[in-house]
């Protein structure tokens, strides 16, 4: 995997896109979080195993995840309160929320929509809406 993003970023860099991040995931990789962090990505993306409190003790970069897909299949208060509890335990800064691992093709996309939703809300009041950084992501 180093070797793999070390050549990304040299692709990269002859066009212009030296700041595209570059995101790592493994899946089941719970138990190679340090060196995931050492392989150079920006982001370390998380499956629904993994509990984001001990990602952040292991991991210096952003994380990315980490939501069930199967969360998805409750009620849209439930999927609420699931990224309500994802964000609580991994913290918002440096985090891209997102779901452990895709959705399935059953997945109703009233759900997905709920999910994105929940997300900004929920995101926005645990940063505080006044949060300019946050804002211009939003514009």
């Amino acid at each position: 995997l180093s070797s793999i993003i070390s050549s990304l970023r040299a692709r990269l860099a002859p066009h212009n896109l030296s700041n595209t991040p570059i995101i790592v995931f493994c899946k089941g990789g719970a138990h190679s979080l340090t060196h995931l962090d050492g392989l150079g990505a920006d982001v370390i993306a998380l499956d629904w195993t993994c509990d984001p409190e001990l990602a952040r003790d292991f991991v210096s970069h952003s994380l990315q995840g980490n939501l069930d897909p199967c969360a998805l299949y409750g009620s849209h208060d439930n999927i609420r309160q699931r990224v309500r509890d994802m964000l609580t335990r991994s913290g918002c800064r440096r985090m891209i929320g997102n779901l452990g691992h895709g959705l399935y093709p059953d997945t109703d996309p009233d759900k997905v929509g709920t999910f994105v939703d929940a997300l900004h809300e929920i995101s926005e009041e645990m940063l505080g809406s006044s949060n300019e950084e946050l804002q211009s992501l939003y514009t």
